[in-house]
């Protein structure tokens, strides 16, 4: 054990031996410490892969609903496109959403919360 303590910046009675992320609210767990953490980078560069990750699955799925939209009717039958569509979106809201979806499913009524509903009923509309 190092013996730092870390805490939420929202929650100061929220207290814990090692990173995380806060019952009450969702947000990473800060050391209480002055002196910079090895792991200081870690949640940034976690959500940057997801954010380029998601960019990569999305990008085929905006340009195959543009390319249906502009020219004549493709090979494909719209329930087979819509199930091929399927896969990708699916690795997008679950690749990139998931710490979004985790921290709003522990949160008590809190602004992940609120994110995570929004995700949830906005992926799923027609």
């Amino acid at each position: 054990m190092s013996g730092v303590a870390y805490i939420c910046p929202m929650h100061a009675q929220v207290q814990r031996e090692l990173p995380g992320i806060c019952p009450v609210c969702g947000m990473a767990l800060e050391p209480l410490s002055a002196a910079p953490a090895e792991n200081e980078g870690e949640e940034l560069r976690d959500m940057t892969r997801r954010l380029w990750s998601g960019a990569l699955l999305s990008a085929p799925l905006v340009l195959w609903e543009h390319l249906s939209m502009l020219g004549p009717q493709t090979v494909l039958s719209r329930p087979l496109s819509n199930w091929l569509e399927l896969v990708p979106a699916t690795g997008v809201v679950l690749g990139v959403g998931w710490p979004l979806l985790t921290r709003a499913w522990i949160s008590p009524m809190s602004p992940w919360k609120v994110r995570g509903l929004f995700w949830s009923k906005a992926t799923w509309q027609e």
